[in-house]
């Protein structure tokens, strides 16, 4: 009970001093009044002012002032230390009783999420077994003649005061482990950061970590006459172990060992004998290196102390933290050591107090690392007094921002970055050049614009035409264009404008007087969509319905380069006006 009440004592002793610490709940912030569900400090406005800045980092601290870089530097804040106590229990092979442990432990922040902590850790477990174990052939405390067969001592090296093995065949195990442990430990904070509340005021966080441990473990085997316990006195309800899984077994038995046994563990457990044993204070310890795992939730009280609650579990690469390794094993056949190593867990109440001066903000786990940006948006939106403007100095349309060239002749075209426009990519900007659109054959252009073309502005024809092979299709039955055809069709008179001197046959497939009739139809339709559209003369287009190129089965025609020698009939008359196209078919 004792380690219950200091608990208590802590939780008392948090909540008394939280009034004291609580700051005034109508101090203002930043010209902002203080709201119930806002909870802020003195420094809360000062933030990133320059006093919580070490020397190290107010380089980059500056630049961000002077809008040179884009990210605050990170202010100078509080370590924390902590004393605690709880509930300490190892997690071994011998039923657990309760346990204490209390310790200290020093944190701090490098990071909004990530911190560091030093713990010490003072723990006392214990554990009583309700079953008899007989399992103590090789256990060399219950066995004395194992002594020198499974340690490396000598018999005659210790006094030998029991002998369970030989006089009863079996025990009730029990001890009383004290460990010792330092290490340190890495804590990410898992709720920091906030989108909508200032800071937080609960943390939960995740441990994890490494250290050292030195054990002791005791055995309570002889009773104040220095005699070994009468466990035979102990009455079962029924003799017959698998009595005890019955819940009143079990209390039953635990009611009569404490009866019987005295409260002093006199009796060194076995232990390792090797080179990892020390003495310390007339009693031997175990070395061991030791992994903690954990998870916590802290509660903060005021601008400086916070109240957690942690559980912890360490694991440890060794089976005799409670004193025992062996199995249950039948009479005369090999002893069997256990399958798992033991652990220890410790539940704790932390009480946290932070350390340090004004110029230092609280711990950065409790602070919201987007609480600047958000403030910078809200003071810029309340100090704007003026119409928003964006300054052109050279007014060509493009505001400074965004004007790569600030200081363009007035009246002269620019582009959407303020660039002076050149729109036949002579080198001379569109203000100054006398010859607006100048051939690419005819540049490089002279100081004027004006290209170096051949004699009398007249430019040798170009024979030679793209090469052209494009698939028309069309609806069965029918010779309207369709939508998805259209784009093709754009880019194939785009480049008939570019080459004027060149023709293309728009050629469907012959057969009966319907096929016939609907490949003039279609062939038509491409040649009113070149002239109605893209203003292409018929003359650069001819016009087949009878020839193979076409495939009416697959409600296609095709457009391809004209050759020299064909017949082209531009404007051909329809082959069977008085045909019903879809109708008479024959």
């Amino acid at each position: 009970m004792k380690h219950l009440k200091l608990l208590l004592f802590f939780a008392l002793f948090a909540l008394l001093g939280n009034p004291a610490m609580a700051q005034d709940p109508d101090m203002a912030d930043g010209g902002r009044q203080q709201k119930k569900y806002d909870k802020k400090y003195a420094t809360d406005p000062l933030l990133y002012d320059s006093i919580f800045i070490p020397s190290k980092r107010m380089e980059q601290h500056n630049d961000f002032l002077n809008r040179q870089y884009p990210y605050p530097s990170r202010p100078r804040n509080m370590w924390e230390a902590s004393i605690n106590a709880g509930f300490f229990s190892v997690s071994g092979d011998v039923h657990i009783q309760p346990g204490f442990g209390f310790g200290g432990s020093i944190r701090k922040a490098f990071g909004y999420t990530f911190s560091l902590r030093g713990d010490f850790l003072y723990g006392v477990g214990k554990g009583l077994n309700y079953e008899r174990s007989s399992g103590l052939g090789y256990n060399p405390v219950y066995n004395p003649a194992m002594l020198g067969v499974t340690t490396n001592l000598n018999p005659d090296s210790i006094a030998i005061t029991t002998d369970y093995f030989r006089s009863l065949g079996y025990v009730y195990h029990n001890y009383k482990s004290n460990i010792m442990e330092l290490s340190l430990n890495g804590i990410v904070t898992l709720n920091n950061i906030k989108f909508h509340k200032r800071r937080n005021k609960v943390e939960l966080y995740g441990l994890f970590g490494a250290g050292g441990m030195i054990y002791s473990t005791y055995y309570n085997a002889l009773g104040a006459d220095g005699r070994q316990y009468a466990y035979d006195s102990i009455t079962l309800l029924v003799e017959d172990r698998s009595d005890l899984f019955n819940i009143g077994g079990r209390k039953d038995v635990i009611k009569q060992l404490k009866d019987l046994m005295d409260k002093t563990y006199e009796t060194p457990a076995e232990s390792h004998f090797d080179e990892n044993s020390l003495e310390l204070g007339g009693k031997k310890y175990t070395f061991n290196p030791v992994f903690n795992t954990g998870a916590g939730i802290a509660f903060k009280l005021g601008r400086r102390v916070s109240l957690a609650i942690e559980e912890k579990v360490a694991w440890v690469n060794d089976d005799l933290l409670d004193g025992q390794r062996w199995q249950e094993w039948p009479t005369g056949a090999q002893p069997v050591l256990t399958r798992d190593f033991d652990s220890y867990n410790y539940t704790s109440l932390r009480l946290n107090v932070a350390l340090g001066s004004k110029k230092n903000v609280e711990p950065l786990w409790w602070l919201n690392p987007l609480d600047y940006g958000y403030n910078e948006l809200m003071q810029r939106n309340t100090k704007a007094q003026t119409p928003f403007e964006l300054p052109d100095t050279d007014d060509d349309g493009v505001p400074d921002l965004f004007d790569r060239e600030p200081n363009t002749p007035a009246g002269c075209p620019v582009d959407n970055h303020g660039v002076l426009l050149d729109t036949d990519g002579d080198g001379i900007a569109d203000c100054n050049d006398k010859e607006l659109i100048t051939p690419t054959y005819c540049q490089p252009s002279d100081k004027d614009g004006v290209g170096k073309c051949p004699c009398c502005g007249k430019v040798e024809e170009v024979k030679t035409c793209p090469s052209i092979n494009q698939n028309v299709c069309f609806d069965m039955d029918k010779s309207n264009i369709k939508s998805d055809a259209m784009p093709a069709m754009d880019a194939l008179a785009a480049m008939l404008k570019a080459n004027p001197n060149c023709k293309i046959t728009i050629c469907g497939a012959g057969g009966n007087k319907y096929k016939e009739q609907i490949s003039w139809s279609r062939a038509n339709k491409v040649a009113d969509y070149m002239t109605e559209k893209h203003g292409i003369g018929r003359s650069q287009m001819c016009i087949q319905y009878r020839g193979e190129c076409g495939n009416p089965g697959n409600t296609c025609i095709v457009v391809k380069n004209y050759t020299e020698g064909e017949p082209c009939m531009s404007n051909p008359p329809p082959p069977h006006p008085t045909l019903g196209t879809g109708k008479d078919k024959n």
